[in-house]
């Protein structure tokens, strides 16, 4: 049966005292980090590309990350002619999470290696978030069966990370994992990443922190077709979920190995 998450808001009080201490940590970014831009729509030349500045920002999140070190911001664009407008721009995987089968494109999905970093999203004010999608065709139907058959297994793989590292105004959407084998991430074995749960975000061994973050369509054939959580307790706040489905339980979010995740004020649809 198809799981589907319900609205559902929750509020913690007695952990607020840690939550402020928490993001103000978080706030205080490293003194020596750099930013790194973004931008879709960057017409930069392939030589000037090195994200440094809006003007030379990259063109997709992956390489903006390989060239991140711990304590960077990467800000990255939407669309600044679609202000108001639901649709921002759209990002997809183009690399390989170390470990994965690179014989199979649909392993493609965004990863840190452990990388601790601030991702924020929407720079431009007003605009709807950045997405990051695993609709490598950008040509998903809900009315064609079949039609996302060559969309990633995950859209993002993140680990080893803590809670100074943040998503803000991220969506996460159309990741299809639907597959029958796994891999160990880093060649660890404590880090198996299966392709049949955790379609939009999968974290292992972490606890990053997550701010109105959005995730949509995405589809698992066993469990957290939207969140996979394996021995992680990431936070979250102000996010949505919006039509995530798994065959087996969790559309929204799963927990598994340990992972107690705080979650506030977000909403299950």
């Amino acid at each position: 049966m198809v799981g589907k998450a319900h609205l559902t808001k929750t509020i913690i009080g007695g952990f607020m005292k840690k939550i402020i201490i928490t993001i103000l940590i978080v706030i205080c970014f490293n003194a020596n980090a750099k930013n790194i831009y973004v931008d879709q729509g960057s017409k930069a030349s392939v030589e000037n590309k090195n994200g440094l500045t809006l003007s030379a920002a990259f063109t997709n999140l992956q390489p903006a990350i390989d060239a991140a070190v711990d304590g960077d911001v990467i800000f990255v664009q939407s669309n600044p002619l679609l202000i108001g407008n639901s649709t921002g721009y759209v990002y997809v995987p183009t690399d390989f999470p170390p470990g994965s089968d690179t014989s199979d494109p649909r392993n493609r999905a965004f990863h840190t290696d452990g990388k601790k970093l601030v991702i924020l999203g929407g720079a431009n004010i007003g605009s709807a978030p950045p997405i990051l999608s695993g609709d490598f065709n950008q040509d998903d139907d809900p009315l064609v069966v079949g039609s996302n058959s060559e969309n990633a297994y995950h859209v993002f793989v993140l680990d080893n990370v803590d809670k100074t590292f943040r998503f803000d105004r991220i969506e996460f959407r159309d990741g299809n994992a639907n597959g029958t084998s796994s891999f160990d991430l880093s060649g660890q074995l404590d880090q198996t990443i299966a392709q049949n749960q955790g379609a939009g975000l999968y974290i292992v061994n972490a606890s990053p922190l997550l701010i109105s973050t959005l995730f949509s369509g995405n589809h698992a054939d066993a469990n957290g077709a939207a969140l996979y959580n394996h021995n992680s307790s990431p936070q979250l706040f102000n996010s949505v979920f919006n039509d995530n489905k798994a065959d087996g339980n969790g559309a929204g979010i799963y927990n598994d190995a340990n992972s107690t995740p705080l979650i506030i004020n977000n909403t299950f649809i």
